[in-house]
């Protein structure tokens, strides 16, 4: 997979971390019920730390609709100051676990 897989706008990004701050408490769990973990691509990843200004990666909780709700991670560079790039390269459709998983291992049992 590229970069533009995973690759979304900022209005994007925004929507979906407000939506997640929204959220009553109680729900988090629901959205979470079964999902074991998310993954991206080398090359996206590699596309966010290959910004010149990047120092390292914010990871954002995220819901990306509500109904069906879905929750998802919002990855963004983060220059030397700690403030995110958010005019860069901001990532999103990870792969979830399950059904992308890796073999039965102590992370995902």
């Amino acid at each position: 997979m590229s970069l533009q897989d995973h690759q979304i706008t900022l209005a994007e990004a925004a929507k979906m971390t407000k939506r997640y701050r929204e959220l009553p408490l109680g729900q988090i769990g629901q959205l979470l019920a079964g999902t074991k973990a998310y993954s991206f691509s080398k090359a996206a990843i590699q596309g966010v730390l290959d910004q010149t200004e990047c120092e390292s990666i914010r990871f954002y909780l995220a819901v990306e609709t509500l109904l069906p709700p879905k929750f998802t991670i919002v990855v963004v560079g983060v220059d030397i100051n700690g403030n995110d790039l958010v005019n860069g390269v901001i990532l999103d459709r990870a792969y979830v676990c399950p059904p992308h998983c890796s073999v039965t291992n102590d992370l995902n049992t």
